[in-house]
């Protein structure tokens, strides 16, 4: 351990969790898949039933995206890239709060019987885009989109204290000439953690940036398994003759 560089033997404390962030299986959807009907469908659904198919498919998607980006930024993390992987950890916070809002902008509605209020913010969350991205059925965006703040306020109501968070990791992501040396100092390139000035400082930073993705990672598996539990069995009523 001696012969390491010091911002390895600073920063081993958190190899541990950082790597079980990059290992993120999302296991407890599987009994989910198993019930859901494979894409596309034959039957015709329920105006309903289609809007809760579509609840399932964002939320698999956004599950999906936030697991690649987690094993991602652990890789960025080991390698000491510290501000990619605080940007990485925004994005996972950013997906969480899609599945925020998720659930109270598109499934609350859904289950109050607004279908047409619920169908409008679905075709948002699917659709939305800035740029001429390809549909798969054809034609290319762009579409309105959902402000990101949008989410992450409805993640702050769902888990207070995750916006001050975002805030914080925001300065690694838009220029912020403080936080971004700290990161980088605490990396190989500029190592500076035989400071013990800094060496107090860094530490804090860094928990302070893993806690944010731990969070974040454990609260998506929250919300995305209640979207299922809420959603599936619908829909799995409606094209029980279907196979997967």
């Amino acid at each position: 351990m001696s012969d390491l560089p010091p911002w390895r033997r600073h920063t081993a404390r958190f190899q541990d969790r950082v790597l079980g962030l990059g290992a993120t299986t999302l296991d407890f959807l599987h009994p989910f898949l198993d019930d859901l009907p494979a894409w596309p469908i034959s039957t015709e659904l329920s105006d309903r039933a289609a809007l809760k198919f579509q609840v399932c498919l964002v939320t698999l998607g956004s599950l999906r995206s936030a697991r690649e980006v987690a094993f991602s930024t652990s890789k960025l993390w080991l390698q000491g890239h510290f501000l990619l992987a605080a940007t990485g950890f925004r994005t996972v916070q950013v997906l969480y709060g899609q599945l925020c809002w998720l659930e109270q902008k598109v499934l609350r509605p859904i289950e109050a019987g607004d279908l047409g209020v619920a169908h409008n913010r679905a075709v948002k969350v699917i659709f939305g885009s800035n740029t001429a991205i390809p549909h798969v059925r054809g034609g290319v965006g762009p579409h309105p989109l959902v402000n990101v703040m949008d989410f992450i306020r409805a993640a702050e109501a769902a888990t207070p204290g995750l916006l001050e968070d975002y805030k914080f990791l925001c300065d690694s992501a838009h220029p912020s000439y403080m936080l971004q040396s700290w990161l980088l100092f605490a990396g190989p390139d500029h190592d500076n953690w035989t400071n013990p000035t800094f060496a107090l400082q860094a530490e804090a930073l860094l928990d302070r940036i893993v806690v944010a993705g731990e969070t974040s990672i454990n609260e998506i598996g929250i919300v995305a398994k209640d979207l299922m539990s809420r959603c599936v069995p619908e829909v799995r009523s409606e094209t029980a003759s279907e196979g997967n």
